[in-house]
């Protein structure tokens, strides 16, 4: 008897090791400093809304980037549909506003999440996001944050799918009936909320596989730099909707506290190379694309006087003075000792610290 007691009491002792070992586990992934697993969902641990204070005191976008990576020990194993939503709900998907296109945007979001990377790694990426795109609700989307602007997001996700996989002639069938169906609705019940631009972009993709920033409405023209050089850009002839302006204001004053929004500034009908390098007028229309803003310096229009680089001395700069984002595709001017004015994509015009933008800063060229 005294025997069986101390075997039941062995196995008493292992049960309830095991059982701590466990809770032990899932609390560290619930205070994990960047995110954890929940009700089957993953949860971002420090995000604008759940922790405004720790965010608002980042002072760069790496710090923001480095909040809201998965960690590792997650990663790997969540399942190909529980990390297309965590993308899906990644706190720094406004970034893809900021870019040429919501392509372009997504490439350059990918590069510093990831999330997205290891999603397009999946081999069931493309069935996956098939299948949420194909059940994709519009009035329940209505209902979340910045609806009216993930949209776009979603669809950019869907487009690299298409473009990354071979579907059968099912799918790509009820690719097109979705896409018809959800223009259709947002033309007759939410015209001024959701944009069907992206939606054009999978119909078209499913079509040919190709697809353009520039839509068939839209059309080149010619602009001139101060020395006469012709430089080509987009005429936008539409604008972002009503409701895609105040989400995309609410995304940049919401994710980026220390900047400061300049009201009356959000459109795509120019860019930041337009803005810094053409016009800073709220009436301009003209999307210069890259590298045909180089235009402005190499016939002499200007003249670089300083370089920069991380970890070097800042350069003695005036108001005014223009900024090449050597490191990436981005253009400002600068706004005073400490800080930038430029045009984030289809977001508006920001006064901003040099790094503390959704473009990489390591690099930099200073013109007058």
């Amino acid at each position: 008897m005294k025997s069986m007691f101390k075997k039941i009491s062995a196995v008493l002792i292992i049960i309830a090791l095991i059982s701590g070992l466990f809770v032990t586990s899932y609390a560290a992934n619930l205070n994990d400093t960047t995110g954890y697993i929940a009700n089957n969902e993953y949860h971002y641990s420090i995000t604008p809304t759940t922790a405004p204070e720790t965010w608002k005191s980042f002072t760069t976008h790496d710090e923001m980037l480095k909040a809201c990576q998965i960690p590792d020990n997650l990663l790997t194993g969540m399942s190909t549909s529980q990390l297309l939503n965590a993308c899906i709900d990644y706190p720094l998907f406004g970034d893809v506003w900021a870019y040429d296109s919501m392509q372009i945007g997504l490439d350059a979001v990918s590069s510093k999440f990831n999330g997205i990377q290891e999603l397009l790694k999946r081999p069931d990426f493309g069935d996956v996001t098939v299948k949420y795109f194909e059940n994709l609700d519009l009035s329940s989307l209505k209902t979340e944050d910045l609806s009216s602007i993930k949209l776009p997001y979603i669809c950019a996700l869907v487009s690299k799918s298409i473009s990354a996989n071979s579907f059968s002639l099912t799918e790509y069938t009820g690719l097109m009936q979705k896409s018809i169906s959800l223009v259709k609705e947002i033309k007759t019940t939410y015209p001024d909320y959701y944009s069907t631009s992206e939606l054009m972009t999978v119909i078209d993709l499913v079509s040919s596989r190709d697809s353009s920033s520039k839509q068939t409405n839209d059309y080149y023209t010619t602009i001139y730099t101060p020395m006469g050089s012709a430089v080509t850009a987009i005429y936008f002839t539409t604008d972002i909707t009503p409701a895609q302006v105040t989400a995309n204001n609410n995304y940049v004053t919401g994710t980026y506290p220390n900047a400061t929004l300049i009201s009356g500034t959000t459109t795509k009908y120019y860019n930041c190379h337009a803005y810094a390098w053409y016009s800073q007028s709220t009436s301009t229309h003209a999307w210069i694309q890259a590298p045909d803003q180089q235009a402005f310096w190499t016939d002499g229009s200007n003249s670089l006087f300083a370089s920069w680089t991380s970890g070097q001395t800042w350069p003695s700069v005036s108001h005014g003075d223009k900024v090449r984002y050597v490191s990436d595709d981005h253009s400002a001017r600068v706004y005073n000792a400490s800080s930038f004015i430029s045009k984030w994509g289809q977001c508006g015009v920001v006064i901003h610290p040099a790094a503390y933008c959704p473009y990489t800063c390591t690099s930099l060229g200073f013109y007058h």
